[in-house]
């Protein structure tokens, strides 16, 4: 089923585990653009799953990459003549996201009641992430296109980050994949993307 960036509504594209055949023991589930679309078009990503049709979720999560995409997006400004609605800095718009966690009700039907008496005890309470998200749409903020995680009253940045890329190899096969990880996943070169950065140079129909 093809997803839309110009539909009129949300769309979503669920899987019934009950009609997989028995051997099946992973699902994997990927998010693509063609064409002309970016992320910053198709917007957030959510993943939910249930135990069933109109049961409560017992787990959502929310692409990364879409959600990191339409915030840097909006929140980005290249050149003089920013286009309303595409890049907001030059007209005086931000475009902040917020990762919480706190004991809500929606999180409390996910974990177990000990759990939710823990975090409550730790002061993970919703009127202690109430403050940031305030902040983030007051016309005093003064921050853009950051992602703040926020927790019991504290608050932290969230960026995306790379490692240090293996050689070039044109011949990579699925064969010789299993040998570069041990470099690709070595942190210690991590190093943040830049802001704007390889955004600049997606095509924007202009």
């Amino acid at each position: 089923m093809p997803l839309t960036t110009d539909g009129p509504t949300e769309q979503a594209v669920t899987a019934d585990l009950e009609r997989l055949p028995l051997e099946t023991h992973r699902v994997v589930i990927a998010a693509a653009t063609d064409g002309v679309a970016t992320f910053s078009d198709v917007g957030a990503i959510e993943i939910t799953a249930t135990r069933g049709i109109g049961a409560a979720p017992t787990a959502r999560a929310t692409l990364d990459a879409a959600t990191a995409g339409l915030r840097r997006g909006k929140a980005r400004h290249r050149g003089s003549h920013p286009r309303p609605g595409r890049r907001g800095s030059g007209h005086g718009i931000k475009a902040n996201a917020i990762a919480p966690y706190a004991d809500t009700v929606a999180l409390q039907a996910m974990l177990r009641p000990h759990v939710s008496e823990r975090n409550r005890a730790a002061g993970m309470v919703p009127e202690a992430v109430a403050p940031v998200v305030a902040w983030l749409a007051h016309a005093d903020c003064t921050i853009s296109g950051k992602l703040l995680d926020a927790s019991a009253g504290s608050m932290s940045e969230a960026f995306l980050s790379r490692t240090t890329a293996t050689g070039p190899d044109p011949d990579l096969s699925i064969e010789t994949v299993p040998a570069a990880p041990a470099r690709a996943l070595d942190r210690s070169t991590g190093s943040p993307y830049p802001d704007g950065g390889e955004y600049d140079e997606v095509r924007q129909g202009e």
